[in-house]
């Protein structure tokens, strides 16, 4: 056997111990496809954990709502002054499909005179709903702001809109009389509206709870019986 017989086999088997094209094509392939499942999971749970944290601070911050809000409202002992009507448009934004007069009167601002917790006197406290920049995805925000001795502070954010209605409610029927921004004495009772970031209109009786309640205010009605 000849010397060229002897090394052919050897270079037959070292031409074998590479990857052709083809197969570097398709394990490329293959590896980009897992890599885009892998990236698919970590972005869907990484936007996952963003919308929990910002539920999170959201539902955080709503117990001021909850809380402080309703102790104001139901404290309050005179509407002094109803500021910033909404359109029907805008109404028509927050509140979806609702053609009923409960809505027909709404307002962004107002100014009260509120029993203090202590029961020593009363406070001027002024809400309303201001611009705040915008958000991330380029769309404007809005934010609840209450004033109190000149003193504003954001106490609700990350809302697309809100709006505020005043009443004088049946005390025999229950049924609610919306009033303009000149009868704002006569208000027994209050509608707080507030329309998160994200989130379709507000279906009054549907989805109340943590976004839109009428609330007794306490003061008036007692004094007027």
């Amino acid at each position: 056997m000849n010397l060229h017989s002897r090394i052919l086999p050897a270079r037959r088997f070292a031409s074998r111990t590479a990857f052709t094209l083809a197969e570097v094509v398709i394990a490329m392939t293959i590896f980009a496809i897992a890599m885009a499942g892998v990236l698919s999971v970590f972005l869907g749970t990484l936007k996952s954990t963003h919308a929990i944290a910002d539920a999170v601070d959201l539902n955080g911050r709503s117990r001021f709502v909850q809380e402080r809000l309703l102790f104001d409202l139901r404290a309050i002992t005179e509407v002094s002054a109803i500021n910033s009507a909404l359109s029907a448009g805008e109404v028509g934004k927050i509140f979806a499909n609702y053609t009923g007069t409960e809505v027909s009167h709404c307002f962004r601002s107002f100014t009260s005179k509120v029993e203090e917790y202590n029961g020593t006197g009363t406070i001027e406290v002024t809400y309303a709903i201001v611009d705040d920049g915008v958000s991330s995805t380029g769309k404007p925000r809005k934010a609840l702001q209450r004033t109190v001795d000149g003193k504003s502070r954001k106490v609700l954010t990350n809302l697309q809109d809100g709006c505020f209605t005043f009443y004088t409610r049946n005390s025999s029927t229950g049924t609610l009389a919306s009033l303009g921004s000149d009868k704002g004495a006569a208000a027994n009772a209050i509608r707080f509206a507030f329309l998160p970031q994200g989130r379709g209109p507000l279906v009054p009786g549907e989805n109340d709870p943590s976004c839109s309640a009428v609330v007794q205010l306490r003061y008036p009605s007692f004094k007027s019986k």
